[in-house]
């Protein structure tokens, strides 16, 4: 079993973009493992630890307000999603490789997903298109219904464990009970 303990939390108060981003970042630092969801104060978009913010707002323009992420990834427009955090101490993230992470926790979205009607599957691994726009540029092991995609999640390693943030396009009924009970179950596998 990954977790004997998994603290979820419904955050029900809408945040700005840095308090977003600064709740996640102190997430990882508490050593234990924890599923956030959240939602956004305003029309936000949050872009990729690697990406740049001049870059983001030609895609965007400027009705929208700008958060990086600690994360990798691409842009995320957050004003149509249901956004998660799963933060993983580093005994426990030492146990699943880089590219396995992102499979199992994705994994377990599509098992969420399907048991709320979606007809959902991994994407494959192959050619990727250039797009900056995480929605507009499905990568291997992204979340896929009717070809296009509909969710993403962007992940970074540190010395403090494994990020997890994604996003998933639009409103799902029980999103978040589902999404808990299929982490706990890929968990006890």
């Amino acid at each position: 079993m990954l977790f004997d303990e998994l603290t979820v939390w419904y955050d029900s108060i809408p945040r700005s973009g840095p308090e977003n981003m600064r709740i996640d970042r102190e997430l990882l630092r508490l050593g234990k493992p924890v599923l956030r969801f959240y939602d956004w104060e305003g029309d936000w978009v949050s872009y990729g630890y690697f990406q740049n913010e001049e870059e983001t707002r030609s895609e965007f323009g400027d009705e929208v307000n700008l958060v990086r992420r600690w994360t990798g990834g691409g842009m995320v427009d957050h004003r149509a999603d249901q956004t998660y955090t799963l933060a993983i101490p580093p005994e426990l993230a030492k146990q699943w490789p880089r590219a396995e992470s992102y499979r199992l926790i994705h994994e377990a979205l599509v098992k969420c997903l399907k048991a709320n009607g979606i007809a959902a599957e991994l994407a494959g691994c192959g050619a990727e298109d250039e797009s900056g726009a995480c929605f507009k540029k499905p990568v291997c092991w992204d979340v896929m219904s009717d070809g296009r995609k509909i969710a993403g999640a962007a992940q970074r390693r540190t010395r403090d464990g494994l990020l997890h943030q994604g996003s998933v396009i639009g409103e799902i009924d029980g999103f978040e009970n589902e999404l808990t009970e299929s982490v706990l179950q890929f968990s006890a596998d």
